[in-house]
């Protein structure tokens, strides 16, 4: 049996509480195993167990979050239903979403809205109110719904860019920085991963006066993709790497080049063959994805 439910928006459950009644209420459905989840990974704070539950498969992550919002008295989120205020991503800074993955959905002069995967702590909420500035109210919605709105309200590979500004807001002579690089590679995996989520076939990157377009090839259309705001100060940057990666002439910058290389991505291997052109604000870059289990 499950223990006694707490008072509905108790802002005093903590994380041993809730995951106590998550580990119950898993045996009650006939779930006593939980040997298969996958360990803590270590990013300097734990996973909660409701991302580890999902992560493991062990339960649906809308059963998961039903059994969080009775349990916590969080209202639980639809959010392909749920109207987003657009001013409201103009008061929570994206290092704010990245750091924490939460989404902003609405506010006013009190409060502000916040979709969470997961029960937030004390902690969190404190550390929102006083970075805000107003009181922090939070509502349950999945992981993937949450990136999605984090990727179209505050743009692609959000983190990763986060990382090289922060570098380069540090140290400007850090562009050649291992770190960066580091930086620069996470933000190139983000948006394969993304062009593979969305089953693009093609990347192309395409460098502007004072700003870089990245559109996906889905279903023979090309779609912009919203990019975080000072990502074309990278764009040098951002095609070297991928250069790097088919392993290209690095010091070539007006001639053709093309090149290959392959990646695993989810339980799939993908082939990936690059071309770039010189082009007048620098090299543009065309990437076609090949998945090696396609049939045709």
């Amino acid at each position: 049996m499950t223990t006694e439910q707490p008072a509905p928006n108790n802002p005093f459950i903590s994380r041993t509480q809730v995951e106590t009644h998550l580990r119950e209420a898993l045996m009650d459905r006939g779930v006593a195993n939980l040997g298969s989840l996958p360990p803590q990974e270590n990013t300097g704070s734990p996973s909660p167990l409701e991302h580890r539950l999902v992560k493991a498969a062990i339960l649906p992550e809308p059963e998961i979050l039903d059994i969080l919002s009775a349990f916590t008295g969080l209202p639980r989120l639809n959010l392909a239903e749920s109207p987003i205020d657009t001013a409201v991503v103009d008061i929570v800074p994206p290092a704010l979403v990245a750091s924490s993955n939460i989404m902003p959905l609405r506010f006013d002069e009190e409060s502000v809205v916040m979709a969470i995967d997961h029960v937030p702590d004390v902690a969190d909420e404190d550390r929102l109110r006083l970075l805000l500035e107003r009181n922090v109210q939070f509502e349950l919605g999945e992981q993937a719904e949450i990136h999605e709105c984090i990727v179209h309200y505050y743009g692609m590979g959000l983190r990763s860019f986060l990382g090289m500004s922060t570098a380069s807001a540090t140290n400007p002579q850090k562009a050649t920085d291992s770190s960066q690089r580091t930086d620069i590679q996470a933000f190139i995996q983000e948006v394969i991963q993304e062009a593979i989520n969305a089953s693009a076939t093609d990347i192309h990157v395409e460098p502007y006066e004072g700003e870089l377009c990245i559109r996906f090839r889905i279903d023979g259309s090309l779609y912009p993709m919203h990019l975080p705001p000072g990502i074309e100060t990278y764009n040098r940057q951002i095609v070297s790497g991928l250069k790097v990666l088919a392993q290209l002439d690095m010091a070539e910058r007006r001639q053709p080049q093309d090149g290959r290389f392959q990646g695993v991505y989810g339980d799939q291997r993908f082939d990936f063959r690059v071309s770039v052109l010189p082009s007048r604000h620098g090299e543009a870059l065309n990437l076609r994805i090949l998945n090696r289990a396609a049939t045709f």
